[in-house]
């Protein structure tokens, strides 16, 4: 007689097959010694033209540094320890001898933003105006791309909270740029933990005054003779960087009398 084929194997319910997936996964996943080697053949076939060329070590170093710094840096401000840092930076323009300096340096701050603005009907920066800055005035290769564009959004979030007018289309307005230079200054002497914050401004719109003094720039900014930002001289020394007294011609001190800090002048003043 025939002899009937035999039933069809039913399928396991989904529960079963989500479980034996899992476990597939689970016997798949990388160890974090799988992860640092992974990372190194990554670093190896990026940056090594050729195989075997190279010290293993160096390149895995490099790569941690070219890559993984800047996503670490971008991402980690997103979170509290970024909310953290923009409060104080808040704070430190809010301090009266901050202001005394913004104040001094108003109408050069005026003429840059101006020379980077967009107009729709009123002057503005998007994230392309502070990209240019930066590369204008060669703070690019130690502010790379992403954590530039987290400093725009984090100041340009603080101009919608406060009321900006321009924040609600993601434009940076002149009164949001002290706040975005500030930000730039702490991240860019951020190694240099003993610096006061203040002399980390100092330090920035120092070289910023030295980028402005070249004639294209100055034409460009409408410079004369003036620096663009009337800051006391700064000077490094080998701890931080401090600013010289200024001097005219009847009052000239000695150089080891003419270094001090910025909270050190404001008082003498």
């Amino acid at each position: 007689p025939h002899t009937p084929p035999p039933p069809p194997r039913r399928a396991p319910p989904a529960s079963k097959q989500a479980g034996a997936s899992q476990q597939q996964r689970k016997g798949r996943a990388m160890t974090i010694d799988g992860f640092a080697w992974a990372l190194a053949d990554i670093a190896a076939r990026t940056l090594c033209p050729q195989p075997d060329e190279g010290d293993g070590l160096g390149v895995l170093e490099e790569f941690c540094r070219r890559v993984l710094a800047p996503l670490q840096e971008a991402h980690g401000e997103a979170g509290a320890g970024g909310a953290d840092r923009l409060t104080f930076i808040v704070e430190f323009l809010s301090e009266p001898q901050t202001e005394r300096l913004l104040q001094r340096c108003s109408a050069g701050l005026e003429k840059v933003f101006r020379a980077y603005a967009m107009d729709n009907g009123r002057p503005h920066w998007n994230s392309d105006s502070l990209s240019k800055f930066a590369q204008d005035f060669e703070l690019a290769e130690e502010l790379t791309r992403l954590p530039l564009q987290r400093i725009f959004q984090d100041c340009v979030q603080h101009e919608s909270c406060n009321g900006g007018p321009a924040a609600e289309r993601g434009e940076l307005s002149a009164a949001g740029l002290p706040l975005a230079l500030a930000m730039i200054s702490q991240k860019v002497y951020m190694a240099a933990a003993t610096i006061a914050p203040m002399d980390r401004l100092l330090t920035l719109f120092a070289r910023l005054n030295g980028v402005a003094a070249l004639p294209a720039f100055s034409a460009r900014l409408g410079l004369q003779s003036d620096s663009l930002l009337p800051i006391p001289r700064v000077r490094r020394s080998s701890s931080q960087p401090v600013v010289e007294r200024p001097r005219s011609g009847s009052s000239r001190k000695r150089d080891s009398e003419g270094e001090m800090s910025w909270a050190d002048l404001m008082a003498a003043n």
